[in-house]
């Protein structure tokens, strides 16, 4: 009796473990040529913002990957040379003052790259630069700063700090916006720990879904021991923190279950995820999409469904 009751238990949880273990599906993939270095993507109202950090203009495509108009953030075209470009990494959807804005946010590895900038989506061509202090995150503890991810909820903004081979530790920053978004404060700074048997794994990307509290997470391998210079290509993964508004107010954050996604689909593998942007509920998970920059002056995109 004993080893038929043990039995039931061990089939009972492979059942259970198999129906609530997360997964990835690949729905579709496009490649935009002449559109550089995917960094950030966001989704609103049907409409994906794609950032890339060394391109002059932020492209803008509806949920089918069509394009639907652009706007110019600096001046020229194509590729912005490496020592000019401001590395916008991170964006994230926020409303502030009760109206829509896209935040975009440098990922602050030297001076130049210290930027954060918000568009008001009622007038696009109104660009703001907030003047923010990056020296917040080094007096903070923060020994090198490299921004790569953002999200947003009411007044509070999320930023995720990139580790590297000589920088091993990735960081949550959570930061509180005033009331009309033209200054930020910083609230806390959280450590974010990955498995260590996968190499150095680096934050590159953030999203929350407010409906169930959930803050998703892209990260990556990459060979290289500073927050400029690229390196080889290595895996990457989606991570999902449950609980988020009362993980963030801790100081330590454990991610155990990340998914590999070249594990997911071959037509990941040497992909550099980004950045994740949440579009709608679906068959018991998530429409998301996922945004590549692979160093070669092009941007790919992966349409997926996240099951949950």
């Amino acid at each position: 009796m004993r080893l038929i009751l043990l039995y039931i238990l061990f089939i009972t949880s492979i059942v259970c473990g198999c129906k609530n273990k997360r997964s990835i599906t690949l729905i579709k993939e496009t490649t935009f040529n002449d559109f550089p270095s995917g960094s950030a993507i966001e989704f609103v109202d049907g409409k994906l913002y794609i950032v890339g950090d060394d391109a002059a203009h932020l492209l803008i495509l509806d949920e089918d990957y069509n394009r639907k108009d652009s706007i110019t953030l600096f001046e020229g075209n194509g590729r912005v040379p490496k020592y000019k470009k401001t590395d916008l990494e991170a964006s994230t959807y926020i409303e502030l003052g009760g109206l829509p804005h896209l935040l975009m946010i440098g990922s602050g590895s030297n001076a130049n790259r210290e930027k954060f900038l918000l568009i008001p989506l009622s007038d696009k061509d109104s660009i703001k630069d907030l003047q923010f202090d990056y020296k917040v995150f080094s007096k903070a503890g923060i020994r090198q700063v490299n921004i790569e991810g953002a999200a947003a909820h009411g007044k509070t903004l999320i930023l995720a700090n990139r580790a590297n081979g000589s920088n091993k530790q990735n960081y949550l920053i959570v930061l509180a916006a005033n009331d009309n978004g033209t200054n930020f404060t910083l609230q806390r700074i959280i450590v974010l720990n990955t498995p260590t048997n996968k190499g150095v794994i680096g934050l590159s990307g953030l999203a929350y879904q407010p409906e169930e509290d959930l803050l998703l997470f892209t990260a990556s391998t990459e060979h290289t021991n500073n927050t400029t210079d690229d390196g080889q290509i290595g895996d990457s993964y989606i991570g999902i923190i449950e609980n988020a508004l009362q993980q963030i107010t801790k100081n330590t954050i454990e991610a155990r279950n990340l998914i590999n996604l070249t594990e997911v689909d071959k037509r990941f593998m040497q992909q550099k995820i980004e950045s994740v942007a949440i579009d709608k509920a679906d068959k018991g998970g998530y429409v998301i999409h996922l945004v590549a920059d692979n160093d070669n002056g092009t941007t790919r995109i992966f349409k997926c469904r996240l099951q949950l």
